[in-house]
C-alpha cells in the first residue's frame, strides 16, 4: 500500500500571465502537458520560454538561451520592451510595472497555486526592482490590472487579501522549489518552432 505522505504530488503548468513583458502587454496563455509555439523569428517564442524559466529558476541574468547562447537580452529590455530602433529604443517610457505569473495545478490535491514576480522600472536609468510571490488559487483571483493599468503594490489583491511579497531572490528560489517539489520543464527547439513538454511529476 502506498503511503500518502510519501506519494509525489503531480503538478501541471496550466496558464501563463504576461503583463508588460517585451511585446506582450497583457496576455494570458493557456498551457497543457505538451505545447507547440510556432512563428517567425521575433514572434515571441523565446520571450515566452524566458518568462517561464525566470519564474521557475528566479534567475534574471540568463535570457534567450534557447535561441542564442550569447543573447544580449536583459530584464530591463524585457520590462521596457526594447525595440532596437534608432530614436525609439523602448516601447515603454516613464515608470513601468510588469508581471509574470504561472498558474499550476496540483493534481493529487486538486488545487491551484500561482508562482510569479512583479517588476518595477521607475525610470530609464535605474535598475529594475524584483518582488516574488507564491499564492494559493488561480490567476483569475489575482488583481493584476486595476483601472486598466498594472496594479501597484497596495492594489494587488488575491481573493480580497493583499499579496505577500518575497523580496530576496534566494528566499524566493527556496520557497518556489519547495512548492514545486522537483518541478521539471523539458524544452527542445527546431529552426521554426519550439516545443515545451511539461511532464507530470
Amino acid at each position: 500500500m502506498v503511503n500518502p505522505t510519501t506519494m509525489q504530488t503531480k503538478k501541471i503548468l496550466t496558464k501563463l500571465r504576461l503583463i508588460n513583458w517585451h511585446y506582450f502587454n497583457n496576455e494570458t496563455i493557456p498551457l497543457k502537458n505538451i505545447n507547440l509555439f510556432s512563428g517567425e523569428n521575433g514572434a515571441g517564442k523565446s520571450t515566452i520560454l524566458d518568462a517561464i524559466q525566470l519564474i521557475l529558476t528566479t534567475n534574471s541574468r540568463k535570457f534567450n538561451q534557447a535561441a542564442n547562447n550569447e543573447s544580449k537580452r536583459t530584464l530591463k529590455s524585457y520590462v521596457r520592451g526594447k525595440t532596437g530602433e534608432e530614436g525609439n529604443e523602448y516601447l515603454r517610457n516613464g515608470a513601468v510595472i510588469s508581471y509574470i505569473a504561472l498558474e499550476i495545478y496540483e493534481k493529487t490535491k486538486q488545487r491551484y497555486f500561482v508562482l510569479g514576480a512583479k517588476f518595477d522600472s521607475p525610470d530609464l536609468e535605474g535598475e529594475v526592482k524584483k518582488k516574488w510571490f507564491c499564492e494559493e488559487g488561480t490567476l483569475e483571483q489575482l488583481s493584476f490590472i486595476t483601472e486598466n493599468k498594472p496594479s501597484k503594490d497596495d492594489r494587488f489583491i488575491n481573493n480580497g487579501k493583499k499579496v505577500n511579497y518575497i523580496y530576496q531572490d534566494k528566499e524566493a528560489k527556496r520557497k518556489f522549489k519547495y512548492r514545486m517539489a522537483r518541478g521539471v520543464i523539458f524544452k527542445s527547439k527546431t529552426s521554426c518552432f519550439t516545443i515545451i513538454k511539461m511532464p507530470s511529476i
